[in-house]
């Protein structure tokens, strides 16, 4: 498989990861409709919304994706999900904007630090969650992200830190994380020193022939 269950933002066998949302969450449809019902909404009063998507932008795939989560909210007979697409530039705009509900979106990280994963999307003071379309506020979080970026690296201090913004994270679901990508190569048996890690840099100079 390419792509690996998530469970945090935080990716998994990256320092500070947690499980956070299989730890506090299991599959449970009774349970799902139970919360709904609770809500107000039944198989003929439906929770109605608009899934949005962008169509290339992390491949050729995110219409399957964005009828899989259809298909997997609907099993409650409850949810009747629409889905919409737009193109990139115009996409970006819209969900700053917050014209989208619900939306999928991807990260590319700008450097390899739990940081680049919590700071832009759960931050609220310095305008992150609101350039990712959720304007989430955890004034708690906030002072938790400050204080992770002040402690040592691989610290057992920062480590609790970071568990506890994941806490907060699935607590609040403000995003709902899905998967992440997997590294793969594919090589001759003659071929050795193969690195592959989170650093996500292909080591050229540790390949030997023999």
């Amino acid at each position: 498989d390419s792509v690996d269950p998530l469970y945090s933002l935080i990716p998994s066998g990256m320092f500070g990861h947690t499980d956070v949302f299989k730890t506090r969450y299991s599959r449970n449809i009774a349970a799902a409709q139970a919360l709904l019902t609770q809500a107000g909404f039944s198989t003929t009063n439906k929770l109605r919304f608009t899934l949005w998507y962008t169509p290339v932008r992390y491949g050729s795939t995110e219409a399957d994706v964005a009828t899989l989560v259809k298909q997997a909210l609907e099993q409650t007979g409850m949810v009747s999900v629409t889905l919409q697409s737009q193109e990139w530039l115009v996409y970006r705009q819209s969900f700053r904007l917050g014209q989208f509900s619900v939306f999928l979106l991807g990260w590319f990280p700008d450097y390899l630090d739990p940081d680049d994963y919590t700071y832009p999307f759960l931050h609220y003071a310095s305008g992150g969650s609101a350039s990712f379309g959720s304007w989430y506020q955890n004034d708690s979080v906030d002072t938790l992200i400050n204080l992770q970026a002040t402690q040592p690296i691989a610290s057992t201090q920062r480590a609790q830190t970071l568990s506890q913004i994941q806490d907060a994270l699935a607590n609040d679901v403000p995003y709902l994380p899905l998967w992440q990508t997997s590294q793969q190569v594919v090589y001759k048996p003659s071929i050795s020193g193969v690195i592959l890690d989170q650093s996500q840099f292909f080591r050229y100079f540790t390949l030997r022939v023999s």
